[in-house]
């Protein structure tokens, strides 16, 4: 199956997904602990498709910017504007996506890193070389 009918099934399975009052502490624990890396995934994924959109031209085609299409999409503008820089601030940062490739960081969390190694860029009298950037990071 193809990622759009991956996607599907995955969207179907989350709609489907019924957290009951009846829970635990301990299970709702763990299932926030499920849901924060299901969230973080889903951004990662969000970020490399938004990179892709940009790369493929498709919000031009239609006669668009990037974070106009985003927005009919149905993202907020905040939302849309922070996975355009984070698809940005992937292609310089691979060691970040890394990490946001597994989970274990938000799209917050890579948002700030990467407008942090960026604002250095900016300030340094030198440009970056990747391993200092990979010591900002």
């Amino acid at each position: 199956m193809g990622a759009s009918g991956d996607l599907t099934t995955i969207t179907d399975s989350v709609r489907d997904l019924h957290l009951g009052a009846d829970m635990s502490g301990r299970a709702a624990f763990d299932a926030m602990t499920a849901l924060v890396t299901l969230r973080n995934l889903i951004d990662h994924h969000a970020a490399t498709v938004v990179g892709h959109l940009d790369r493929l031209g498709v919000a031009r085609d239609h006669g668009r910017k990037l974070s106009e299409l985003l927005i009919v999409m149905g993202l907020a503008p905040a939302v849309a504007s922070r996975l355009i820089r984070i698809a940005t601030a992937r292609a310089q940062l691979p060691t970040l996506g890394a990490h946001a490739a597994d989970g274990a960081i938000s799209a917050e969390h890579v948002d700030a890193v990467g407008k942090g190694v960026d604002h250095v860029g900016k300030r340094s009298a030198e440009p970056l070389d990747d391993v200092a950037r990979l010591n900002i990071v």
